[in-house]
């Protein structure tokens, strides 16, 4: 099942950032499987208390091995809170500049 879930509302679309992609960036929390095909596939994993460096998004996908929630905070300091269950799934526009907290 993908969709986006319920108050995700996401700012306009900004232009993305190649420069800071997540996948370019990686970090400890980055395991990179694939980049081909314009296709950049990683699992990310985060514990209570992690976060994640200013980075950008393509458009993307997110599919969730295991639940929890994400503090989600933008470039114009737009603050979301997400909640996340195991096996959903959404598909995401471009991001630039944004910070993730996982709770």
């Amino acid at each position: 099942m993908f969709h986006r879930p319920r108050g995700t509302e996401m700012p306009a679309k900004p232009a993305y950032d190649s420069a800071t992609d997540a996948f370019t960036l990686g970090g400890e929390s980055i395991q990179k499987l694939a980049d081909t095909l314009g296709i950049k596939m990683f699992i990310a994993t985060l514990k209570p208390g992690d976060s994640a460096t200013w980075h950008s998004h393509p458009d993307h996908t997110v599919y969730v091995l295991q639940g929890g929630q994400l503090a989600v905070t933008f470039q114009d300091s737009t603050r979301k809170i997400m909640e996340f269950k195991k096996g959903m799934g959404f598909v995401g526009g471009p991001l630039s500049r944004c910070c993730k907290e996982y709770r």
